[in-house]
C-alpha cells in the first residue's frame, strides 16, 4: 500500500507545473484530485503500518505557520478569500507531511525530482504550441507565450527552478536499465526549458535562470572534457537559432528591464508594493488575513511580492513563522555534502530572485522545493557514513557525458 501511496505522489508530483491546465467546476484542478487520492491512500498505508515518520521541528514550524493562516479567518478583512486560501494551506499542510514519511530514500528523491521534470515537459510542449500557433497570453501582451494555463511569470520561475536539478539528475544517473535515456531527457530538457523561458518574455524569469547557468558552469566537471565542448557549441547554436525565430516584441520585452528597473517602474509592481506597505503600518501585528489584499477594500489584488505578502496579510506574526521556515531550510540545505548543497541553495536563490515579484507563498512548486530540500538533508546529511569523497575515483562509468556517479546516501 505504501509503494502505491507514493506511485500516486509521483503522479501528483508530475501534475505539479501544469496544474491549472484541467480544472472542474466542482472538484478543481486535476492536481488536486489526483493529491486528494494520493492522500487517502497514504492515510490507508499508515493504518495498515500503524507508524507513520517521526516528524521534525521543520515540520511543527510549517504547521504553526498554515494554522497561523487557517486562524487568520476570523480577524479577516475578507472572509472568502480567506476560506479559500484556507483550504490551500490545509492541502501545504498535509503535503508537507506525506512527502516527509513516503521520501525516505535516495531513490525515491530522484524520482521525486524526475516527476517534476517529466510534468515541466508538459508545460514546455504547451507553450511551443501556443508559440506555433500564434497564441499570445492575451491580445495586449505581444511576443508573450505561455502555456498549460500557468502566469508567463509563473511557468517562467517554475522551468527555472528545473534546470539545475535536470542538470543535476542528468550528470548524476546510475547505471541502469534505461539510464542513457534518461541522460537524454534531463539533458535535452534545458535548451527547451530555456527557449520556453525566454517566450515568456519574462524579464523576471530573465534575472532568475542566472544562478542556475552559474550552477551549471560551476559542475561542468562532472561531464567529459568532450562534452563540455559540445555543450558549448551547442549553447552557441541554439543562441543564433533562437534569434532567428524568436519574436521581436518578445526581445525587445526583455531588452526593457534594465530601463524597468531604472525607472523604478519594475511592471506596476512599485505601485502596488507601496500601497501594501500602507496597509501592513496599519495592522502591523496581525495582518489583514490570509488572501485579503485580494479584497476591493484593501490591494484589490495580488502584491505581486511573496515576502510582502506575508508581511502586510499575516502581519510580523505570520513573517517570522515563514521566516522560521527558511531559515531552517536554508541550515539544512548547508549541512549537505557539497553536490547537494550547491544543488539546493541554486534552487533557493532562483525562488528567492523570482518571489520578488510574485506571489507564491502558498504556491505547490515553493512547498515541493522547501520540503525535498529537508527530504534531501534527512538522506545526504554530514554525519552519515556515506559520504561525497567515498565515491569511487576514476570508475569507467560515465556514458553521454556524465564523468563519475555521485553520492546515493543510505537507503
Amino acid at each position: 500500500m505504501q509503494k502505491i501511496a507514493r506511485f500516486i505522489v509521483l503522479v501528483f508530483i508530475f501534475t505539479i507545473p501544469w496544474e491549472n491546465a484541467f480544472t472542474f467546476s466542482t472538484l478543481g484542478s486535476l492536481a488536486r484530485i489526483i493529491g486528494l487520492g494520493a492522500a487517502g491512500f497514504w492515510v490507508i498505508s499508515v493504518i495498515v503500518r500503524t507508524r507513520v515518520r517521526k516528524l521534525q521541528f521543520f515540520h511543527f514550524v510549517v504547521f504553526f505557520f498554515v494554522l497561523y493562516n487557517m486562524a487568520s479567518i476570523f480577524w479577516t478583512f475578507d472572509y472568502e478569500w480567506s476560506y479559500a486560501r484556507l483550504k490551500t494551506y490545509s492541502q501545504i499542510g498535509i503535503l508537507a507531511w506525506i512527502l516527509w514519511d513516503l521520501f525516505t530514500t535516495s531513490e525515491s528523491l530522484r524520482a521525486a525530482l524526475q516527476a517534476f521534470i517529466l510534468g515541466g515537459y508538459v508545460v514546455i510542449a504547451s507553450t511551443f504550441y501556443n508559440f506555433i500557433s500564434g497564441q499570445t497570453i492575451s491580445q495586449w501582451e505581444y511576443g508573450r507565450f505561455s502555456g498549460a494555463g500557468q502566469n508567463a511569470v509563473e511557468l517562467g520561475l517554475i522551468l527555472s527552478l528545473s534546470l539545475p536539478v535536470a542538470w543535476h539528475l542528468a550528470t548524476t544517473q546510475r547505471e541502469g536499465l534505461g539510464s542513457n535515456v534518461m541522460k537524454l531527457i534531463n539533458f535535452a530538457f534545458i535548451p527547451a526549458a530555456l527557449l520556453a523561458i525566454i517566450l515568456t518574455a519574462s524579464r523576471t524569469a530573465l534575472i532568475t535562470i542566472i544562478p542556475a547557468l552559474l550552477y551549471i558552469i560551476g559542475t561542468m566537471h562532472r561531464i567529459r572534457p568532450i562534452f563540455r565542448f559540445l555543450v558549448f557549441i551547442m549553447f552557441i547554436l541554439a543562441v543564433f537559432i533562437g534569434q532567428s525565430f524568436v519574436p521581436t516584441a518578445t526581445l525587445e520585452r526583455l531588452g526593457t528591464i534594465g530601463s524597468s528597473i531604472a525607472v523604478g517602474d519594475l511592471g506596476g509592481r512599485m505601485v502596488l508594493w507601496k500601497e501594501s506597505l500602507s496597509i501592513f503600518q496599519e495592522h502591523f501585528l496581525i495582518g489583514i488575513g490570509s488572501g485579503a489584499l485580494n479584497a476591493s477594500s484593501q490591494l484589490g489584488g495580488a502584491a505581486h511580492n511573496t515576502f510582502l505578502s506575508i508581511l502586510t496579510e499575516l502581519g510580523v506574526i505570520g513573517f517570522l513563522l515563514f521566516l522560521g521556515v527558511l531559515a531552517i531550510v536554508i541550515f539544512r540545505a548547508i549541512n549537505q555534502p557539497k553536490s547537494y548543497s550547491i544543488l539546493w541553495l541554486t534552487v533557493l536563490s532562483i525562488w528567492i530572485f523570482g518571489v520578488q515579484s510574485l506571489t507564491y507563498e502558498y504556491a505547490k512548486s515553493t512547498w515541493f522545493f522547501l520540503n525535498l530540500i529537508v527530504i534531501s538533508a534527512a538522506i545526504y546529511n554530514r554525519n552519515n557514513a556515506f559520504i561525497e569523497d567515498q565515491a569511487i575515483a576514476g570508475k569507467s562509468w560515465a556514458r553521454l557525458g556524465a564523468a563519475r556517479p555521485m553520492p546515493s546516501g543510505k537507503d
